[in-house]
């Protein structure tokens, strides 16, 4: 065994194993570098597919890119936000709930999450992330207008507080402006079921439908012939995609007044999306008659 002991030959051998693990750990590491590039290549599209309003397909790629990061919290974010936009709400949840798993809740997110738990009708959910937004920046317009609108409809303390510094706020828009001058109208009325129904008008014009809900259906408890507290309570549910209790709520409304005209325009959108009528077999003609 000594004998065949060369120095010389095992220094080459090492050298060489050397210069193949260097190749490979290059090769590794070039691989890496093509593959970050192509999922690059894929935000790229994917900014490009949100800036020209095209969002599914945005969505298709940020979905795709989750895949190959799933840790990525800068896209989870932006998934959530598109799904926000299109109106998918519980899948914009499901990728904040992700998000949220892999990092602190920030302004942003915690926004997002009010914004989006309060078109699920969610309540308490969208207050405790409003609320964070609030405690970590207390001037966020948009954090004191949405807070302020459930304050409102749960006639809690701090609303007036919250939709003036909205509403004076420089950032604010014609949504904000608008509905605190409903409100402030409501306060100045002595009728409290025409106040809630004018707020509740208020909360349907800030595209709130859940918050509007919670509103007016003790009003139509309380005032079964008042005809446009049903008629409310069906755009409500109507933007809720509760098509069949829009359909209950607006027979009531038509009960009372069959000519109004609102009710009657809301009844034909309503029929579109409601399945048809099946219609009845020579079998159960024949029962009928």
């Amino acid at each position: 065994i000594v004998d065949h002991f060369n120095p010389k030959t095992i220094g080459i051998s090492i050298v060489i194993a050397l210069i193949a693990a260097g190749v490979v750990y290059g090769s590794y590491n070039f691989y890496l570098s093509l593959d970050r590039y192509g999922i690059q290549n894929q935000i790229l599209r994917a900014v490009d597919s949100e800036e020209d309003g095209n969002y599914v397909e945005a969505i298709n790629i940020r979905n795709e890119i989750l895949t190959q990061e799933p840790e990525n919290t800068d896209n989870l974010f932006t998934l959530a936000s598109l799904y926000y936009t299109v109106h998918d709400y519980e899948k914009a949840v499901d990728a904040m709930q992700q998000y949220q798993n892999l990092t602190d809740l920030d302004t942003d997110s915690n926004l997002l999450l009010g914004k989006t738990y309060l078109k699920l009708g969610s309540m308490e959910a969208a207050k405790t992330h409003l609320q964070a937004v609030l405690d970590n920046t207390s001037n966020h317009t948009e954090a004191q207008f949405l807070q302020g609108m459930i304050k409102a409809t749960q006639k809690e303390e701090g609303t007036k507080e919250l939709l003036s510094k909205a509403a004076n706020a420089g950032e604010a828009n014609g949504q904000i402006t608008a509905f605190y001058t409903t409100w402030q109208e409501a306060q100045n009325t002595e009728n409290e079921n025409y106040a809630d129904s004018l707020i509740t008008y208020g909360l349907l014009e800030a595209n709130q439908p859940y918050l509007a809900l919670e509103l007016i259906t003790p009003v139509v408890e309380v005032i079964p012939k008042y005809r446009d507290a049903h008629y409310l309570q069906a755009v409500a549910y109507y933007k809720t995609s509760q098509f069949e209790l829009a359909k209950e709520a607006l027979e009531k409304a038509l009960e009372i007044d069959e000519d109004h005209a609102a009710s009657l325009e809301l009844k034909e959108l309503v029929e579109e999306e409601l399945p048809p009528t099946p219609t009845p077999t020579m079998g159960e003609e024949a029962e009928q008659q």
